[in-house]
């Protein structure tokens, strides 16, 4: 993650949301978690698909944040056996990648996932989605990613 111009605005998801964090990179994943905690969310880490679905059942999260290559099972498959297991919950799941490919975002729709953001991910897209869940918006239908500048 990188710092945007702006401190990002937090007031749309004050009171926290329950949030997984799936990433084979463990610092990634432990710094993001201690990220979201520090801004006031409920985090629970995995670092392959296999734990993530096994933390699934037992965190219950609103929000899965979702690294997409990964050793073993991949993201894909993760998010795909995700929305088949839990298919009665209400979740949101959210790609995370710094693969560039051009199609990587509709792989990661076609799989099942809600949104897709790349890799370093900003601060802002990333605070967007969540208050976008904590207003109800598991879909993401109002989502949009804030312009990259290169």
């Amino acid at each position: 993650m990188y710092p945007s111009d702006s401190t990002p605005n937090l007031d749309g998801v004050n009171g926290g949301i329950r949030i997984l964090v799936v990433d084979d990179m463990r610092p990634s994943t432990d710094s993001l978690a201690m990220l979201l905690q520090a801004l006031g969310h409920q985090t629970c880490n995995a670092y392959n698909g296999e734990e993530a679905l096994e933390k699934f059942a037992s965190f219950q999260p609103e929000v899965v944040l979702l690294d997409l290559i990964m050793s073993g099972t991949t993201g894909f498959k993760t998010a795909e056996m995700m929305r088949n297991q839990f298919k009665n919950d209400k979740f949101t799941i959210v790609a995370m990648s710094g693969w560039t490919q051009t199609n990587v975002r509709q792989l990661a729709l076609n799989a099942g996932c809600d949104a897709y953001l790349p890799k370093p991910t900003k601060l802002e897209d990333l605070n967007s989605i969540l208050a976008l869940v904590k207003a109800g918006d598991h879909s993401l239908a109002n989502f949009r990613e804030s312009p990259r500048i290169s």
